[in-house]
């Protein structure tokens, strides 16, 4: 990238259009460009800040790559803080490339912060976002006050205000538990009086019960669980049953025999290790169209019957959830407090029922 293309960057502003459709925090709807807004800050005696963007290109130059190339140059050997602005978390590649750098450049500091997280279904990019964490980059998901910041900083505003959308709050809380989700790395540590280990994908967050342990893996397809198991009951020598409730976006890789063999490993796992399995069902959320009903609901009818010939414990939150937008969040995806609570209610009730809190 040549110095021309980083002038322009830097002394252009976005426009107010540009800015709201590309930062909204949408839960869903493509973007198909990541913009990356940032200020940078020089110790250097007599340096000013210095602020601009950088977009993804046509021919996959990630807006990231694009920043990186630009600090190469121009802050090599200073002290210096650096905020960015993304309007879509780093993939993968990215966010090592990030971390590379930072370790091969320990003058840099840098801060992030995101209006949503990008493709978390897909286990090398919450990966991403651990290593940098790791690495001491704080990362947060942006709320109103930096979302004002950016629009007074970065966006031809010609005076204008902020002009906060549908949903704004809800959308920071959704995706800022998600990212917290993911960068715990589910390290639960030894607690006292836990049975149960209960593991799945964000759906069970919120899912509050007596001697139970949550572990809560956002996107993990249940081969991501499976690898997990292990660790977690490391972690956790006094858990004597194991809840799992996963393969909610399974569906997405339509292979459903796959699918399968994927649950029977898990089964297998668990089984292995000496703890009791109990199969919490999948369920419909009102967001999925046709055809990942039809697949959710075949998913729930062969794990049933799988279950029923392995004498396995099988919670049924098919029937439940069914045609019940009342019990999820405008995300129409996941749980509300309410649902939560009968989700809740449903393991609670197989878990007695199959004495699973009693060794």
């Amino acid at each position: 990238m040549n110095d021309i293309s980083f002038s322009l960057c830097l002394s252009e502003l976005l426009s107010r259009s540009c800015f709201v459709f590309q930062y909204e925090n949408a839960l869903f709807g493509a973007r198909g460009r990541t913009y990356l807004c940032f200020i940078a800050q020089s110790d250097e005696i007599g340096a000013t800040s210095v602020s601009g963007y950088f977009c993804s290109t046509s021919d996959e130059a990630h807006a990231e790559m694009r920043f990186l190339d630009y600090l190469k140059t121009s802050h090599r050997g200073h002290d210096t803080r650096v905020a960015c602005y993304l309007s879509w978390s780093p993939c993968a590649n990215c966010s090592q490339a990030l971390v590379q750098f930072l370790q091969n450049n320990a003058n840099i500091k840098l801060r992030i912060f995101v209006s949503r997280l990008y493709r978390t279904e897909v286990k090398e990019n919450r990966k991403g976002l651990q290593l940098l964490s790791d690495a001491g980059v704080p990362l947060r998901v942006m709320k109103n006050k930096d979302f004002e910041y950016c629009w007074k900083t970065f966006v031809d505003h010609q005076q204008s205000p902020f002009p906060p959308w549908y949903h704004i709050l809800g959308n920071q809380e959704h995706y800022q538990e998600e990212l917290s989700d993911i960068l715990q790395q589910n390290d639960l540590g030894a607690q006292d009086g836990v049975c149960v280990l209960i593991v799945g994908t964000s759906m069970v967050r919120h899912v509050k019960i007596s001697r139970c342990s949550i572990s809560c893996h956002p996107g993990a397809h249940v081969e991501d669980v499976n690898d997990v198991i292990p660790r977690l009951l490391a972690q956790q020598p006094s858990v004597i049953a194991v809840v799992a409730h996963v393969g909610t976006w399974d569906h997405n890789l339509q292979q459903s025999e796959k699918l399968k063999n994927d649950y029977i490993s898990l089964v297998r796992t668990i089984q292995d290790t000496k703890k009791r399995v109990i199969v919490s069902g999948p369920f419909v959320p009102p967001w999925f169209g046709e055809a990942k009903f039809s697949r959710v609901r075949q998913l729930h009818i062969w794990l049933k019957g799988y279950c029923c010939s392995g004498g396995i414990p099988y919670v049924d939150n098919f029937t439940t959830f069914l045609n019940r937008r009342d019990l999820f969040k405008p995300d129409l995806l996941h749980p509300n407090l309410f649902g939560s609570r009968l989700l809740a209610m449903n393991i609670e009730l197989t878990l007695l029922s199959c004495n699973a809190f009693s060794k």
